[in-house]
């Protein structure tokens, strides 16, 4: 669903897309999640019950999040999964 332009119109304002396919960029492009911390979709680990996701700005309150694929620590996870993009707060 996230690779299709169509389908992305279809569900987030039009105005997002650019930011939701830069930040699903910098994930394919990054060797870990550590290395998103520092960058321009200002990463960071989620706490409390939304704990062990990440987060990435996309506009706003409007958040890309994701899943670590595995309970490793930040530097050594290589892949994850997009669980939602919205508003967490």
């Amino acid at each position: 669903m996230l690779t299709s332009d169509r389908e992305l119109k279809k569900k987030y304002n039009v105005q997002w897309i650019p930011k939701i396919k830069m930040r699903l960029k910098e994930l394919e492009i990054a060797d870990s999640l550590e290395e998103l911390r520092d960058g321009p979709g200002h990463w960071h680990p989620l706490t409390g019950n939304l704990a062990p996701m990440w987060a990435g700005e996309v506009s706003g309150n409007f958040r890309m999040l994701i899943s670590p694929g595995t309970d490793g620590v930040a530097a050594e996870v290589t892949a994850v999964t997009v669980e939602k993009i919205g508003d967490y707060h």
